[in-house]
């Protein structure tokens, strides 16, 4: 058994997706339990998540950063 440093820890799949996305973009999820993750994602991010209910689900936008 080796001990290692350094070794960067991989992100999540939707950590990988809120940080591609831009201000504005927006993500559809069949339910509000799997958009949770997304919306957690970007809030780690330091920005803003807005989620509605729409006909087709829940859509997720990345909306600004977070004003101190």
């Amino acid at each position: 058994m080796n001990i290692e440093k350094d070794i960067p820890i991989p992100l999540t799949k939707v950590a990988e997706v809120a940080k591609k996305m831009d201000f504005g973009d927006s993500v559809l999820f069949p339910g509000m339990q799997q958009a949770n993750g997304l919306r957690q994602a970007i809030q780690k991010e330091g920005c803003i998540a807005i989620s509605r209910t729409v006909p087709e689900g829940v859509r997720i936008w990345k909306h600004r950063e977070i004003r101190s």
